[in-house]
């Protein structure tokens, strides 16, 4: 659409052409107005209020306001493929810098993108990222649905989707020994996972006659590691189960179970401490190994029973986060929570059992 340009033109300001009015008593005709000029002010009212599927109609004076209100000008029906959008505005462009930072409303097909994608309106193919620059996730154009996207000269930007607007992080904690079910939720592409494997057991004491104490056990081992998940994704989680402590009559402990997230983390839990009879002897446990996470932190070793006036049984060795069990001058002590080793016992008594694993999944 351009300026009138019918005869007689005033200059309206800044060397824009308008419209003066007729003067007879100055003498003055008014500017002509041209057939060619009122038809191209109707088209340019009209093509908005029909390229958006409005209908003219005499006395409907408010069809322009819907159009602009229906967004139907910038509304694109997708074709192409899941990962590859194409598409033409109802009025089509020849370069993107016609709807430069402009949101473009798409419905999608009935395919949702498996990664990265592009999208075509006309001018050419191009990138398309969330809104912080990031690639597109599987899922972030999702089968049937409608997505607002802008490009801002370099590529399209998808709206209202980064990785700041990922799901809340609610940890769910796993503490009592057993294989439970986790399934990824909505909108999850990575988790943060904290191990601890199960503590051992404490040694047993026997003693026919000579003072008696037996080591105590060493704690399960600790890992954190960021995995890469998908939606949907059911993983099997195990938690470590503690450590029997050994029997009265100098029974050595039991290791502390392994806990794992499926096939994704795996660590450790704890060894038990060796029976002792008759006097002060016995091995403490071993601490459960913790290797190739983000961050690992073996388990630590039980301590050796200590000969005084009165036998003390060896302490349980503490996991990280947590403290060690013991020491004890009668039967062991459990293991602190989360994987501490149980204590040694003394005189005639059991030891104690480890504490159990921890398994703690939060989405990152």
């Amino acid at each position: 659409m351009d300026r009138v340009n019918g005869e007689d033109w005033v200059d309206i300001g800044g060397g824009k052409r308008g419209f003066r009015g007729q003067n007879d008593v100055a003498g003055l005709p008014g500017t002509e107005i041209a057939s060619a000029w009122l038809n191209g002010v109707q088209e340019e009212i009209l093509t908005p209020i029909e390229k958006s599927g409005g209908v003219a109609a005499a006395g409907a004076n408010d069809l322009l306001a819907k159009a602009i209100r229906s967004h139907g000008l910038n509304l694109v029906v997708a074709g192409g493929t899941a990962d590859a959008i194409t598409g033409t505005l109802s009025i089509p462009i020849t370069s993107y810098t016609e709807i430069l930072n402009a949101p473009i409303l798409i419905k999608l097909g009935a395919a949702t993108n498996t990664g990265p994608g592009t999208i075509n309106l006309g001018p050419g193919v191009e990138p398309c990222t969330r809104m912080d620059g990031t690639p597109l996730r599987p899922g972030d154009w999702s089968a049937n649905g409608l997505i607002t996207v802008a490009h801002d000269g370099a590529a399209f930007r998808l709206l209202g989707v980064s990785n700041s607007s990922a799901p809340r992080r609610v940890s769910t904690s796993f503490s009592t020994p057993g294989v439970y079910s986790y399934t990824v939720g909505q909108g999850v592409y990575a988790l943060d996972l904290q191990l601890w494997g199960g503590g051992g057991g404490g040694g047993g004491a026997g003693s026919n006659g000579p003072p008696t104490a037996a080591p105590g056990a060493g704690s399960g081992g600790y890992k954190r590691k960021r995995v890469d998940v998908t939606p949907g994704q059911v993983l099997a989680v195990i938690v470590g189960a503690p450590g029997a402590g050994g029997i009265a009559g100098g029974g050595s402990g039991q290791s502390g179970g392994s806990s794992s997230v499926g096939a994704l983390l795996t660590v450790a839990g704890g060894s038990g401490g060796t029976g002792a009879v008759d006097g002060y002897s016995g091995a403490a446990g071993v601490g459960g190994a913790a290797t190739g996470a983000d961050i690992n932190r073996p388990g630590r070793y039980g301590q050796g029973p200590i000969a005084a006036d009165v036998p003390i049984g060896g302490m349980g060795g503490a996991a990280f986060a947590g403290a060690p069990s013991g020491p004890n001058t009668a039967a062991g002590q459990e293991g602190v929570f989360p994987g501490g080793g149980g204590s040694g016992g003394t005189g005639d008594l059991a030891g104690g059992s480890g504490a159990s694993g921890w398994v703690i999944i939060t989405p990152d």
